[in-house]
């Protein structure tokens, strides 16, 4: 019976922990909200992961975990993911344990290890890799400095642009939309209601500002623009540090589901001569965990020691 390798994706919105023998045979695959994660030590981030595993890789389905990968939401230096990493395998002695960036599952997920990895669900980053293997990334700020073109990003950018609209006295229906889906009576209140709520709850309204645009929201035309502006901006920086790029592999809820973004992005690429073709992540990103954790898995001699309990 085969040895476990397990893909792990903490996501800023959702987790999922993926099992599976050696040989590729599922044992377990499970999805959850991604609880406990932000502002907490590492030490706290490696047990819950070591728990969300021990409950799925159980001792009688193979002879033991010998390795896994994780693609951890907010990981974005190097030295991060080693934090990590060194926290997780104390909790899985005899484990091979890789820790990177979330983003980074994207590209191996696709097979295509030298694409550009974007994602633009929740938040928004970028990551690539140079021809030595220096991890270079751009965004993933989050919502309250960045994450432009991330579902957060365009509803926080949308709010700023209506209640401008409203100062202007510019008539356009996107700030009274805004309104009824955040339930407040009046522009002025919407920046209350982000504050007051995770920005998990109010980045579901971005898919209003894409419908506004196709009704004809001259305000949210522009935003739709400026949010594919703001994407292609994370691959060219990518990109011009250093990292391999031959396309862009795209994920996340929002640029998966908007067909008016990924043009945006094409468009905000040729714009900076970068020509990339943009193409979509056909895979969940846990698979690119699975495909790191076997790849270490390969690098190395390292016999498990230990069945995870």
């Amino acid at each position: 019976m085969s040895h476990l390798v397990a893909g792990v994706d903490v996501g800023g919105t959702k987790t999922r922990v993926r099992v599976e023998t050696a040989d590729g045979h599922e044992v377990a695959d499970a999805t959850a909200p991604t609880t406990g994660w932000r502002g907490t030590s590492f030490e706290v981030k490696a047990e819950l992961i070591a728990q969300r595993l021990s409950a799925l890789a159980e001792p009688r389905t193979a002879t033991g975990l010998a390795a896994v990968a994780v693609g951890a939401h907010g990981c974005d230096l190097e030295e991060e993911s080693e934090e990590l990493r060194s926290r997780l395998e104390e909790r899985l002695p005899g484990v091979l344990c890789v820790v990177v960036n979330d983003a980074e599952l994207v590209a191996p997920a696709a097979g295509s290890p030298e694409a550009v990895g974007l994602i633009a669900g929740t938040g928004s980053v970028a990551v690539g890799r140079t021809p030595d293997g220096r991890r270079v990334h751009a965004g993933g700020w989050g919502w309250v400095v960045g994450d432009e073109g991330g579902a957060a990003g365009i509803v926080r950018e949308a709010v700023r642009a209506s209640l401008r609209a409203v100062e202007d006295g510019r008539r356009d229906p996107l700030p009274e939309q805004l309104c009824r889906a955040l339930a407040v009576e009046h522009p002025l209140d919407l920046p209350g209601r982000l504050v007051a709520q995770d920005p998990a709850t109010w980045s579901t309204h971005a898919a209003l500002v894409f419908d506004a645009a196709a009704a004809g929201s001259a305000v949210a035309e522009q935003l739709v623009v400026e949010a594919g502006e703001a994407l292609a901006d994370l691959v060219h920086r990518v990109v011009s540090r250093g990292a391999r790029a031959t396309r862009v592999v795209a994920a996340g809820g929002v640029v998966v589901s908007q067909p008016a973004l990924r043009d945006a992005l094409r468009a905000g690429l040729r714009a900076r001569h970068l020509p990339l073709p943009v193409d979509l992540l056909d895979a969940p990103p846990v698979a690119g965990a699975l495909a790191l954790a076997r790849t270490a898995l390969d690098r190395t001699s390292l016999s498990p020691r230990k069945a995870l309990r």
